[in-house]
C-alpha cells in the first residue's frame, strides 16, 4: 500500500517547547546558576555603592593634590586595581623598556585604557620586591562586613498548599497535618463539614528522619507585609509548595516573567520544590506537564501506601534543601530551623 509520507511525518513531530519546558529537567536544578546571577547583581550593587561612598567621602579638590588623591582612591595613576598599584607597574615597564615605556602611557596592561596625561613616574621597589596588599578585594570586604553585621534569626520553614478546596490536589489545610506527621491520608472532602474555623497557618511537627521533631509552617495564602524586609524574610522561608495545577495559585508570588507578564515557573520551582499529589488512576494533568514538580500518587481504595508517599515527600524536599543551602546567600538574615 502507498504510504502517506506527510501523515507519517506528522506522527513523528514533537511539540515545540517554550522557555520553561525547554529548560525543564527533573534530575537537575538551576540553583547554582540562579545563585551566580544573584551574586553578580549584588556585586554590581556593592561596587556602585562603594563608588558613591568614595565620592561622598572624598569630595572633589582642584589642582595636583586633588588629582593625586583621586588617583590614589582609584588604585593608582592608571586606575589599576588589585595588589599592584599603577605607579609600580609604570616603574616596572620603565625599567624593562627604557624610553620605549612612553608608548605605554595611558594604557593599562590589564586590557583597559585610561585618559591620563604624561607625568613623572615615581621610582619604587623593583617588581621582585613588590609588597602584596593585606587588604581583601573591596567587594569581598564589604560582603564579609555585611555578613558580620547582619543579625541572624531562626525561623520555621514554610510549605504552601492550595487555598480552599482544590480540584487538582489531594492536600490542603484540612488534611496536610495528619499526612505529613503520621503518613495518614484523609480526603479533605470528608473534613469540610467538621471544619470549625479557617486557620491562617498550621504547624506540622516532622519526626521522619529527625532525632527530635522539627516544626514546619503550612500556609495557603500570602500574608500582608509591613515592610520590604519582612517580605524578603518571608520568601526566604518558603521551601515547598503543593500545586493544584491552576496558575492563579502563584499570582502573589514574587518571581515573574516580565516579558510575558506572568509567573516565571522556571525560577519559582528552582527556588521552591514543587509537589503535586493526585490519584494514581487520574489522567495526566496537562497544566503541570511543563512544571518541574515531583508527582506523588495515592491509591484510591488502599491506604497502605500512604506512609511511603509521605516519606517520598520528605526525602525529595531534603535533597532540594541540601542544594539550596549550598548556594545560600551568606548575607541572608534567615536561618531555617531544619
Amino acid at each position: 500500500p502507498e504510504v502517506d509520507e506527510p501523515a507519517a511525518a506528522r506522527k513523528r513531530e514533537k511539540a515545540l517547547r517554550d522557555r520553561n519546558t525547554s529548560l525543564c529537567c527533573r534530575s537537575k536544578t538551576f540553583d547554582r546558576i540562579v545563585a551566580l546571577i544573584d551574586n553578580a547583581d549584588r556585586s554590581k550593587a556593592e561596587a556602585a555603592k562603594m563608588a558613591q561612598d568614595a565620592r561622598n567621602g572624598h569630595g572633589h579638590k582642584g589642582g595636583a593634590a586633588g588629582r593625586h588623591q583621586q588617583q590614589a582612591s582609584r588604585g593608582g595613576r592608571y586606575e589599576w586595581t588589585g595588589d599592584v598599584q599603577g605607579n609600580v607597574e609604570a616603574a616596572y615597564w620603565r625599567e624593562a623598556l627604557g624610553e620605549e615605556a612612553k608608548d605605554l602611557e595611558g594604557i593599562q596592561t590589564y586590557g583597559q585604557t585610561a585618559n591620563v596625561s604624561s607625568a613623572a613616574v615615581v621610582d619604587l621597589a623593583p617588581p621582585s620586591k613588590r609588597a602584596r596588599s593585606s587588604q581583601p578585594h573591596a567587594s569581598s570586604s564589604m560582603r564579609y562586613q555585611q555578613q558580620a553585621n547582619v543579625k541572624k534569626v531562626v525561623r520555621r520553614p514554610i510549605i504552601f498548599v492550595p487555598a480552599g478546596y482544590p480540584q487538582g490536589s489531594l492536600l490542603n489545610m484540612l488534611n496536610i497535618k495528619t499526612f505529613l506527621e503520621d503518613g495518614k491520608f484523609v480526603d479533605w472532602a470528608n473534613l469540610v463539614d467538621s471544619a470549625t474555623e479557617k486557620k491562617e497557618r498550621v504547624i506540622v511537627k516532622r519526626s521522619y528522619r529527625k532525632a527530635k521533631p522539627v516544626e514546619y509552617e503550612i500556609r495557603d495564602k500570602v500574608p500582608q507585609f509591613a515592610d520590604a524586609g519582612q517580605r524578603a524574610e518571608f520568601w526566604e522561608r518558603i521551601v515547598a509548595v503543593c500545586v493544584s495545577g491552576a496558575g492563579w495559585q502563584f499570582k502573589d508570588w514574587p518571581w515573574k516573567d516580565e516579558r510575558k507578564e506572568s509567573v516565571d515557573f522556571l525560577t519559582t520551582f528552582a527556588k521552591v520544590r514543587g509537589f503535586q499529589v493526585r490519584w494514581r488512576d487520574d489522567p495526566p494533568d496537562e497544566r503541570t506537564r511543563p512544571w518541574d514538580v515531583e508527582r506523588l500518587f495515592m491509591e484510591k481504595n488502599s491506604r497502605h501506601g500512604d506512609t511511603s508517599v509521605m516519606h517520598r515527600f520528605w526525602d525529595v524536599l531534603d535533597t532540594h534543601l541540601k542544594k539550596r543551602l549550598a548556594n545560600k546567600n551568606p548575607t541572608s538574615s534567615v536561618i531555617l530551623a531544619l
